[in-house]
C-alpha cells in the first residue's frame, strides 16, 4: 500500500503530544513494507521550537531514533499536491496539518482512488469539519473528541483510535539505582498543583518533571514544591528517564495520555488521576492505580513506594496490557482493517 501522511512535524514532539502515535504507526507501516511518504511544512513551529531548545542535535537525535522516516518538507506557497498524492492508496492527514492543506486534500481528485483519513486529537478539531469535504473517515483520539465531531455534524465513518506505545522504542531499560522517587513528562495544566505539586511536597519525594512550553510562574510553583524542573525531553529519551524512577503519574482528559501508554510499556508503575479510567482501557487496581484527588494521589504513590511487590505486580500487569492491546502495531492493524473494509464495501 502507498500511504501519504500530512502533519505538522513527525520528527519533533516539542509541545505536541499528538505526533507520538502518528510517528509510531508510520514506522510500523514502513516495517511491514508499505511505502510511506510524510509531508510537513518547512517552517513548522514544532521544528522551530525543537531547534531553539536543543539546536540541530535535537533533530539529529530524532533521525537516529526513527531512521525509516524521512519527511519531505515543503513550502505551502509552492507545493505540488498532484505529485505528492500521485499513486497514494491511503492519505492520512493529522489535525496538526495546515488547514489549507487539509481542505486542498479533501477537494483533490485523488479521492476517487485513495481513501482520505483525518486524525482528530482534540475537541477543537470539530471546528475543522468544514475542511473535511471529500474525506472518508475521521479517527478520533477519544470518545469525547468523537462526540464533538458528531455534534458538529460529521455523519460519515467515525472511529475512536486511541493513543498507543511504540514498543520498538518504549520498553524496560536497565535501571541501576533509582535516582528519583517520581518522574513525570507533560505540559502544564491547572490540576497539577493539587494532583502533583502538593503530593510531592507532602511526601517529600525526590521528583523531576519534564515539559515544553511551561509558563514561568508554573515552573516557579513546581520548584517551590521541591520538584526539579528539567524542561523539554524528546520522547526517544523518555525510556531512560523513566528507568531512573520508581513511579510515574498521569492526568487523563477523556482517556489516558500518550505518556501513560509509553510509561506502562516501559514497565514503571503508574498512578492515574480521576479515579477509574473513563474508557476502561486499563483495569484500575491491577494495571494502574487510580486516584480521585490529591490526597488519594499521595496515598497511592506512597503505596507504590512502600510495597515493592505490589509495585512490581502493577508494572508487569500494565506492560502486559499494552503489549496485548495498545501498541502502535495494534493501531496500524486497526487503520489497515478500516481501509480494507471500506474497499470491500465500495
Amino acid at each position: 500500500m502507498n500511504v501519504a501522511v500530512f502533519c505538522h512535524s513527525i520528527l519533533s514532539d516539542w509541545h505536541d503530544r499528538g505526533v507520538h502515535l502518528l510517528r509510531g504507526v508510520a514506522s510500523e507501516l514502513v516495517a511491514r513494507r508499505h511505502r510511506v511518504r510524510v509531508f510537513e511544512p518547512r517552517d513548522g513551529t514544532s521544528v522551530r521550537g525543537l531547534l531553539a531548545e536543543t539546536g540541530a542535535q535535537g533533530l539529529l537525535g530524532f533521525r537516529r531514533a526513527y531512521p525509516s522516516l524521512r519527511p519531505t518538507r515543503y513550502d505551502p506557497r509552492d507545493f505540488d499536491l498532484d505529485a505528492a498524492l500521485d499513486g497514494a492508496d491511503l492519505v492520512f492527514v493529522d489535525e496538526s496539518a495546515d488547514p489549507e492543506i487539509v481542505r486542498a486534500i479533501g477537494g483533490h481528485r485523488v479521492r476517487a482512488h485513495a481513501q482520505l483519513f483525518f486524525r482528530a486529537s482534540s475537541p477543537r478539531a470539530a471546528a475543522a469539519i468544514t475542511n473535511l469535504a471529500g474525506y472518508d473517515a475521521v479517527l478520533a483520539r477519544t470518545r469525547t473528541v468523537a462526540d464533538a465531531l458528531r455534534a458538529f455534524g460529521w455523519t460519515r465513518e467515525l472511529t475512536v483510535w486511541h493513543d498507543a506505545a511504540d514498543t520498538r522504542l518504549f520498553h524496560p531499560r536497565p535501571s541501576g539505582p533509582h535516582l528519583r522517587d517520581l518522574v513525570w513528562v507533560g505540559g502544564y495544566g491547572p490540576r497539577l498543583p493539587e494532583l502533583l505539586f502538593e503530593p510531592v511536597r507532602r511526601l517529600n519525594l525526590r521528583a523531576r518533571v519534564y515539559g515544553a512550553g511551561w509558563p514561568g510562574p508554573a515552573i516557579t510553583e513546581c520548584e517551590r514544591s521541591g520538584i526539579e524542573f528539567a524542561g523539554y525531553v524528546p520522547d526517544h529519551e523518555v525510556p531512560g528517564v523513566l528507568a531512573g524512577a520508581r513511579v510515574t503519574v498521569d492526568f487523563p482528559n477523556g482517556a489516558p495520555s500518550v505518556h501513560a501508554f509509553e510509561a506502562l510499556a516501559c514497565g514503571i508503575p503508574l498512578v492515574v488521576a480521576d479515579g477509574i479510567d473513563p474508557v476502561r482501557l486499563f483495569r484500575p487496581g491491577i494495571e494502574l492505580l487510580p486516584a480521585r484527588d490529591g490526597v488519594e494521589m499521595a496515598r497511592q504513590i506512597r503505596t507504590i513506594l512502600d510495597d515493592s511487590e505490589l509495585a512490581r505486580c502493577v508494572a508487569v500487569a500494565g506492560r502486559r496490557a499494552v503489549l496485548m492491546r495498545h501498541t502502535c502495531a495494534h493501531r496500524a492493524d486497526e487503520v489497515l482493517a478500516l481501509a480494507s473494509s471500506r474497499c470491500a464495501a465500495a
